[in-house]
């Protein structure tokens, strides 16, 4: 779902990521940039996350801008550069590691996220 979007709002994908094998690991490090959503939920440089892909991001989307890298510098997490507009995505699959207290403060953020965004218009109501 996450390269699929880029394409879909203005990205570019590496469609074959050349020694692929090194990004499907079981667990991959991917440190997070500092003023990002991802450092707001886990106030830390880095986080584990489970991995299999052979795609990236090339070119990102105009109104993005990267919030986490693998440690080759591949991009592995976006958000919207707007503050007002809270989308978050990442490459790796949190619901793969229910265990990992941080892959759960992402959903719990989420979960957040979506119930402020329900109170606050009438298009569930």
């Amino acid at each position: 779902m996450f390269l699929e979007k880029t394409k879909e709002i203005g990205g570019t994908l590496i469609q074959d990521i050349e020694g692929s094998e090194r990004h499907r690991r079981v667990d991959n490090k991917f440190i997070i940039k500092e003023k990002s959503i991802l450092w707001s939920i886990l106030k830390k440089p880095w986080i584990i996350g489970k991995c299999a892909h052979h795609q990236a991001i090339g070119k990102l989307a105009k109104n993005f801008k990267v919030n986490c890298l693998d440690e080759d510098y591949m991009i592995h997490g976006i958000e919207h550069k707007d503050p007002n507009h809270w989308v978050l995505a990442v490459q790796w699959h949190p619901e793969r590691t229910q265990e990992s207290e941080d892959n759960n403060k992402i959903f719990g953020e989420f979960i957040r996220q979506a119930s402020e965004y329900k109170s606050k218009t009438s298009y569930f109501s």
